[in-house]
């Protein structure tokens, strides 16, 4: 019993640290600098896994469950047929949507639709079209053999294995689909913050040797009065994003992508950092 819970428990943390991991990349490639140098720890990519399958694994279980529900109701109407209800009516349409949503998620993925930087449901589409047509087979089957009062054709083994086959490619699917949507979410996060980067506190660097940051993205350096004290230049036009790692990830106060620089200071002796609110 302890291994059936320990095993869940590590897949689960695995997945939320890819997918965090994932949103990170997302975000850091978003500031053109590489996930590595921002030196996030285990736990870090666990908190910041949180946005990004709090809304896929929401949306997952209220489709579980009007999933579980739609086939208990269609089960009862096979067993117990209506005059209003027709199956083949109902197979007829999950086929159609099957074609539909399998086609534009193949043409998608052909014509690189996914990889140009916005959100797609490519993924989820083409497993949603594999699934709803396998269910569309299954409860064709399912119909013929209560009306003809036999077992259904895929009972045996086979049908167990078609069974497993499904089950394996909607998971796979559905990861692709989330790790899409949380591709998504760093770079919305990070263009959120962009656009609100006088909300970020304010920085100061002090350096005791000059670091030549000064640039028309609205950087200043100033050399500080006198010779004996600790740090002689002093940069402005910083503001903070965060702190990870023994290092501050610094944006510059009028930074574009376009001509916007990033930059990755070490916490050392020969720094210091002053920060003020919003101004």
């Amino acid at each position: 019993m302890f291994g059936s819970v320990v095993a869940p428990a590590t897949l689960l943390t695995a997945l939320l640290y890819y997918f965090g991991w994932t949103a990170t990349h997302a975000s850091a490639s978003y500031l053109g600098i590489d996930e590595s140098l921002l030196s996030f720890s285990t736990q870090d990519y666990l908190l910041r896994s949180v946005n990004a399958v709090f809304w896929p694994l929401s949306v997952g279980l209220i489709a579980a469950a009007l999933a579980i529900y739609g086939h208990n109701s269609v089960m009862r109407h096979i067993r117990h047929p209506g005059p209003r209800f027709r199956i083949r009516w109902l197979i007829g349409a999950l086929a159609l949507i099957s074609v539909v949503a399998a086609t534009y998620g193949a043409l998608a993925l052909h014509y690189d639709w996914v990889s140009r930087g916005n959100f797609s449901v490519a993924p989820l589409s083409l497993t949603l079209g594999v699934a709803l047509f396998t269910y569309a087979v299954l409860i064709h089957e399912l119909a013929t053999a209560h009306a003809k009062k036999a077992p259904p054709a895929s009972s045996g083994g086979s049908g167990s294995l078609v069974a497993v086959a499904m089950a394996l490619l909607i998971a796979v699917g559905l990861f692709w689909q989330v790790a899409e949507w949380a591709t998504a979410v760093g770079v919305g996060r990070t263009r959120n913050l962009i656009n609100n980067l006088d909300a970020q506190p304010s920085v100061a660097l002090f350096s005791a040797k000059r670091l030549a940051l000064a640039g028309p993205d609205g950087v200043t350096e100033t050399a500080v009065a006198g010779t004996d004290g600790a740090y002689r230049y002093r940069y402005t036009g910083l503001r903070l994003l965060f702190r990870s790692g023994g290092k501050y990830l610094l944006l510059a106060e009028h930074w574009t992508r376009a001509d916007g620089r990033t930059f990755i200071i070490d916490d050392t002796a020969d720094l210091r950092l002053e920060f003020s609110p919003d101004q």
